[in-house]
C-alpha cells in the first residue's frame, strides 16, 4: 500500500516531471545524442549540450539499477558522482518537498 505522504508528493511532480520531458522532446527533437563519460557532457545534435551528473546505471542484461556511487565496476570518474554523492540532490530532493 502506498503511503499518504508518497501519494501527495507523487501528485504534486507528476505533471510538472511530464511537462519537462515534453519540453525537452520539442527542444531535443530528432537530434542525434552522445555522451562523453570523461567530461559529463550529454550532447544532441551539433548546437545542444549539457553537463551532467550521474545518479546510476542501469543493467538491460541482469535488468538491474544501481547507485553510480555505488558502481565501481563502471568506473564512473569522480567527478561526475560530485552532488550525487556528497547528499546535494537527494537534499535538494528532499527539501523542496514540504512534507
Amino acid at each position: 500500500m502506498i503511503s499518504t505522504n508518497l501519494k501527495k508528493l507523487f501528485t504534486k511532480h507528476v505533471a510538472a516531471s511530464f511537462d519537462k520531458q515534453l519540453r525537452l522532446n520539442d527542444l531535443v527533437g530528432n537530434r542525434s545524442w552522445g555522451y562523453d563519460l570523461e567530461t559529463g557532457l550529454l550532447t544532441f545534435g551539433d548546437d545542444l549540450a549539457f553537463k551532467t551528473q550521474i545518479l546510476g546505471t542501469e543493467s538491460e542484461i541482469s535488468q538491474t539499477w544501481r547507485w553510480g556511487w555505488a558502481n565501481s565496476i563502471s568506473q564512473i570518474p569522480k567527478g561526475l558522482l560530485d552532488k550525487v554523492h556528497s547528499g546535494i540532490f537527494l537534499q535538494k530532493v528532499l527539501t523542496s518537498y514540504r512534507w
